[in-house]
């Protein structure tokens, strides 16, 4: 009988002909160039892409120093040992700060949000206080500037918010609205193509239109796959082309 000597094939333990995937990758990544070419893209259509520049704030986060509680705004000179009274001479809503002065002894009603009056500093919570009509009675020890988020403590203007080279998020274009940023500068998306070499293939609306015995025939499974897989690792435009 002949000696027998086996192919090389899939079953096989190590295929010395393979390449390992740190050298494949390495064989791809020596023939790619960086994108370098730039683009100004709406936030709705952001979502995915490359910051190709830093974006800079260009305000305040607070916009203005704001209630951090509902309570009462008051002077932190009126702060004595609790218990002790002021007259509550007003109303401030997010949106709709109270436009007057408050005067020694007296504070205003505030709502979480609400900006906090030039005259005033301090907010003492709504749950700590005892209310009668105008008179306002505080039950607590209170601390110069308690309660209050001021201005820019969050994010200041001319801070770097997101750097150059950040892949945007959802989070991310819901901070760039919140700073009044309509448009971004991103980076080309990669367009990226790939071909499906099936002598049998046939596009996925078709199959549903042949007779069920009809055989040997591929349904565009891979192509799906395939597709979804690089749409979820690179945002960008893909073709996909029928050999035939």
């Amino acid at each position: 009988m002949a000696e027998f000597t086996p192919q090389p094939s899939c079953a096989d333990d190590v295929d010395h002909n393979n390449l390992t995937v740190k050298q494949a990758s390495q064989r791809i990544h020596d023939l790619l160039s960086p994108i370098s070419s730039w683009q100004k893209v709406s936030l709705r259509q952001a979502l995915g892409q490359i910051l190709h520049q830093s974006v800079v704030s260009p305000r305040q986060v607070p916009p203005y120093n704001n209630s951090a509680m509902d309570g009462y705004a008051l002077r932190s000179a009126d702060i004595q040992n609790a218990p002790f009274s002021l007259t509550n001479i007003g109303v401030a809503f997010a949106g709709k700060p109270y436009q007057g002065r408050v005067e020694d002894g007296q504070c205003i009603r505030i709502m979480t949000g609400a900006k906090i009056p030039d005259d005033c500093d301090t907010v003492v919570m709504q749950e700590q206080v005892q209310s009668n009509e105008d008179m306002v009675t505080v039950h607590t020890d209170l601390k110069a500037g308690q309660n209050v988020r001021l201005a820019g403590e969050d994010i200041d203007s001319g801070d770097t918010v997101l750097p150059a080279g950040r892949r945007l998020t959802a989070a991310d274009l819901g901070l760039l609205a919140s700073l009044g940023i309509a448009e971004v500068v991103t980076y080309r998306p990669l367009r990226v193509a790939f071909f499906l070499l099936a002598m049998n293939y046939v596009a996925l609306v078709n199959t549903w239109l042949m007779d069920k015995s009809t055989t040997a025939i591929v349904t565009p499974s891979m192509a799906c796959s395939v597709s979804s897989i690089l749409m979820s690792l690179i945002w960008g435009s893909f073709l996909i082309t029928d050999p035939h």
